[in-house]
């Protein structure tokens, strides 16, 4: 009985789809911010969500690869942490800077390496995507799908009206994965939900 009070996939649905356009617009916003250079290079974090979205449905029939998504969040964002302090700002002040003469690290390790990374989230989020979305008819699972993905853009789009901080942000795409979440074992659940509060921790340095 506890189990099928569990099963709400149309519940599960609109939450993944709103968990996915609402983290994806966290990490386009998030991301340039921290780390200049990916701003002159627009489309990177872009291109890389629908990447992992896609990746992620392709693998729908494999094993469950939600219980990575702290994880694989948790290293994206202690690696722009990183990244943010080494100081790559400004790419184009100078020709010798923009071709890897100036900073650390050259633009051509930091792109690739954001892309690929940012790109971890979305195939673990794309799969479970793919899988609720099976379960339902094209009709009634896109419809879903598409009032999950609204809910996110607008909540995405009231707290950026408001200004809320990128903390906020963090913490409500959490809230969504922890309830995803809630059918692994508690030693699992409890390990996702300290890499979220640290992946929070770590957005919240950047910002000070």
């Amino acid at each position: 009985m506890a189990s099928k009070r569990l099963e709400m996939p149309r519940l599960d649905l609109c939450v993944i789809s709103f968990l996915l356009l609402f983290f994806e617009l966290a990490m386009i916003r998030w991301v340039p911010s921290g780390i200049r250079i990916v701003s002159y290079f627009s489309n990177v974090i872009l291109i890389s969500c629908f990447l992992g979205m896609g990746l992620g449905c392709i693998l729908k029939s494999r094993r469950d690869l939600l219980i990575f998504f702290p994880i694989v969040t948790f290293l994206l964002l202690i690696v722009c942490r990183h990244l943010s302090a080494a100081g790559i700002e400004n790419p184009f002040a100078s020709v010798e800077y923009f071709f890897g003469g100036g900073g650390k690290y050259s633009w051509l390790e930091i792109v690739p390496l954001l892309f690929l990374l940012n790109a971890l989230p979305f195939i673990c989020l794309g799969q479970q995507l793919a899988k609720l979305m099976d379960g339902f008819s094209p009709l009634t699972g896109y419809s879903l799908n598409i009032l999950g993905s609204l809910a996110g853009t607008c909540t995405f789009t009231l707290l950026s009206f408001f200004e809320n901080t990128p903390s906020v942000w963090m913490i409500i795409s959490f809230l969504p994965a922890v309830w995803l979440l809630r059918r692994q074992r508690a030693v699992l659940l409890v390990l996702s939900c300290v890499l979220m509060i640290l992946s929070f921790r770590v957005v919240d340095q950047q910002q000070k």
